[in-house]
């Protein structure tokens, strides 16, 4: 398993282009039918189509995330 460096290791060239790159092309300000993150809908309707507007993202350290070695999520079956 490869460890991920923190974003604050990222030499400046490399962290320019990742924010660019991001909020131009992944977390565009509308994102709208056609584009590759746009949900895939078979027959859409008009309210489908309707573009998402961004909301405002941050990027948080990882530095305090506990990583369990267990399930998060339990689930059961009764018959």
């Amino acid at each position: 398993m490869n460890k991920r460096s923190e974003i604050e290791d990222l030499d400046e060239e490399t962290l320019n282009f990742v924010n660019s790159h991001t909020q131009s092309e992944i977390l565009p300000d509308i994102l709208e039918y056609g584009n590759e993150f746009f949900p895939h809908i078979e027959d859409p309707t008009d309210t489908d189509l309707i573009p998402f507007v961004k909301l405002k993202s941050t990027v948080e350290s990882t530095k305090e995330v506990i990583i369990s070695e267990n399930s998060l999520f339990f689930a059961s079956c009764d018959d």
